[in-house]
């Protein structure tokens, strides 16, 4: 009997130790919901760099392509005059993709 008188806990204590538990619990819920909205923040910065990233890519690989088919194109022209390809071959060359070039 003794230990039990010891060790016996009054519901007003309980329910006083129990509060304090549900305190600490709210704080951490918010440590956690502060911590999600930090990280939600931080994955759209990197979407939004990603995506910036790609655009640049995209506008530096339409500017090389749009050489390289300039060069094609004065490549058809230089065989279409020297006679190497029929005006036909050289329209035909002319019309592909990706930049295609009107039939003169």
């Amino acid at each position: 009997m003794d230990f039990l008188v010891k060790h016996m806990v009054i519901k007003e204590e309980f329910d006083e130790k129990m509060e304090k538990i549900d305190e600490r619990f709210k704080k951490i819920d918010e440590r956690f919901d502060s911590l999600k909205q930090e990280m939600n923040k931080q994955k759209l910065d990197i979407l939004d760099a990603v995506d910036n990233k790609l655009a640049h890519l995209k506008g530096d690989l339409v500017i090389l392509m749009r050489k390289e088919d300039k060069k094609v194109v004065a490549l058809v022209e230089i065989l279409k005059e020297n006679k190497v390809i029929a005006s036909e071959n050289a329209k035909t060359v002319l019309a592909m993709e990706p930049f295609p070039q009107p039939a003169v």
